[in-house]
C-alpha cells in the first residue's frame, strides 16, 4: 500500500486508484479462476447442463440426459481428459410420440463424446455409425424440453 502522502498535485490520489485497480484485478483473476475449465482427470461437479432440445444431469458415477425424442446415461464417471474433452461410455434410446409399446426399441450401447470449456458443454452422441448433435449446453440451465411422447 503507498505511502499515505498527500501532493498539493493530487499524486496521493493517483497512487491510491493504482493501488485500488491491483486490487480489483487481483479479485478479478480469482474469480475467474473459479470458472475456468477443470483440469485433467477431475469429475464435472454434480448438477444440470441444459440447451436447446437436452438436458444433461451430472450425478455421481455419470449422469441421466434427456432429449426431446430420446433417453440416455453416461454410465461411468464424468472424467474430462486433457483440455476439458471427454469421451464416455452410455446407453442412448430413441422415444416416439405416444405411450410406450413393447415393440419400442430398447436402450443400446452409446457414446458421449464432447468437451466443458467453463460454463459450456459441446455434447455429441454416436451409436454405431448414427450421431446426434452436437449440442451445447450450459452448466446451470434446466430448459423446459418438448417432449415427443
Amino acid at each position: 500500500m503507498p505511502e499515505r502522502v498527500c501532493y498539493p498535485s493530487g499524486d496521493y490520489e493517483v497512487a491510491m486508484k493504482s493501488s485500488l485497480r491491483s486490487v480489483v484485478c487481483g479479485l478479478s483473476l480469482v474469480a475467474c479462476s473459479a470458472h475456468a475449465r477443470l483440469g485433467p482427470s477431475e469429475a464435472l461437479p454434480t448438477g444440470p447442463w441444459g440447451g436447446e432440445r437436452a438436458v444433461l444431469e451430472v450425478r455421481q458415477g455419470g449422469a441421466d440426459i434427456e432429449f426431446e425424442c430420446a433417453a440416455g446415461a453416461v454410465t461411468a464417471p464424468f472424467i474430462l481428459a486433457e483440455g476439458g474433452a471427454f469421451d464416455l461410455p452410455g446407453t442412448f434410446r430413441p422415444q416416439r410420440p405416444g405411450p410406450e409399446r413393447d415393440t419400442d426399441p430398447a436402450a443400446s450401447a452409446a457414446r458421449y463424446q464432447g468437451d466443458v470449456r467453463g460454463d459450456t458443454m459441446t455434447l455429441t452422441v454416436v451409436r454405431g455409425s448414427d450421431k446426434w448433435g452436437p449440442y451445447t449446453l450450459t452448466r446451470g440451465a434446466r430448459p423446459a424440453l418438448r417432449k415427443c411422447r
